[in-house]
């Protein structure tokens, strides 16, 4: 199973939440998404616990079947996509 986690799957595994964790634990393969690890960092930043945080992060960024997502030409095309469906559907995106 391939999954894609948001900062707060990636909080809620580090919180040791049951469901949440079997499931990362039984991935093949965990893809995060630059924003979130971005996202993340900046979270730690404001914490008591930044080298810490940052250290756990970068420990977890280095398994080998985790995976950072950066966008591309392709992704861009996805993302225009996605978001000409959901004009067309009424539901624009929330920063319109």
């Amino acid at each position: 199973m391939r999954i894609s986690i948001d900062t707060n799957r990636y909080t809620d595994f580090w919180n040791g939440v049951p469901e949440v964790v079997d499931v990362i634990e039984e991935a093949d393969a965990i893809y995060m998404p630059f924003a979130v690890i971005a996202e993340l960092r900046s979270g730690f930043l404001n914490g008591s616990r930044r080298a810490e945080n940052d250290r756990v992060l970068t420990e977890f960024l280095q398994k080998p079947d985790v995976y950072a997502l950066f966008p591309d030409d392709v992704t861009t095309i996805h993302y225009a996509s996605f978001h000409q469906q959901l004009r067309i559907n009424g539901t624009p995106h929330p920063r319109e």
